[in-house]
């Protein structure tokens, strides 16, 4: 197997973890997350008024993302990795209780799409060849829910409503993308356009 080592990032508290499995003898990689006073760092806590209540609220990751510096033959490339939440309303024990906790867990789950889309934004800003590798657990259309919102999870780290410089693409979001379209393809690769790169590299969740 030519991926025989791993890399992960920060630690967490549940059973599961991101890591990078990829070929040493063809490249070099370092977690590397990339902070400023606009742009916390994963393992950090992203402040953001959820529900217009004029109160703040506090997010965070439960599985951090992993952001690596890769650098091969070819030139240097960044890579981010990310697990965002459920939107599944687990413990609901009546229909009330599934339409809240879906609700909030949608909060969340954007709040985290527009933290990961301030390091795409960075990123892109500073000319870095960038590649993100997800599981959104979410996509336009993918439920009822999703119409309360105007966007989905996926189409804000895509940055779909940014000029085109700014956005980023992948084959299978931008057909999930189309209205007809309905729940599709919730796990991408995306990348800016037209800098599509080629790396012996294996993007993996376990657990």
């Amino acid at each position: 197997m030519r991926c025989h080592k791993a890399i992960k990032g920060f630690d967490n508290d549940t059973k599961q973890q991101i890591a990078l499995l990829y070929d040493p003898d063809q490249m070099d990689v370092r977690h590397d997350t990339v902070a400023s006073e606009a742009v916390l760092r994963f393992d950090g806590k992203f402040r953001i008024d959820l529900d217009i209540d004029a109160r703040t609220d506090v997010i965070g990751f439960s599985k951090p993302p992993l952001e690596v510096a890769v650098t091969t033959a070819k030139g240097a490339v960044r890579m981010i990795g990310v697990h965002v939440k459920s939107k599944a309303p687990h413990g609901a024990t009546s229909p009330e209780e599934v339409m809240r906790l879906a609700i909030a867990n949608r909060r969340k789950q954007l709040a985290q799409a527009i933290w990961l889309r301030a390091h795409v934004d960075g990123h892109l800003a500073a000319g870095d060849p960038l590649i993100v590798m997800c599981d959104f657990n979410d996509g336009p259309g993918s439920d009822e829910y999703g119409k309360l919102f105007g966007r989905s999870s996926l189409e804000i780290v895509l940055g779909c409503d940014l000029p085109q410089a700014q956005q980023l693409f992948d084959p299978h979001a931008a057909r999930a993308a189309k209205p007809d379209c309905g729940n599709t393809n919730q796990r991408a690769i995306l990348y800016p356009r037209g800098k599509a790169l080629s790396v012996s590299a294996i993007g993996l969740h376990h657990g």
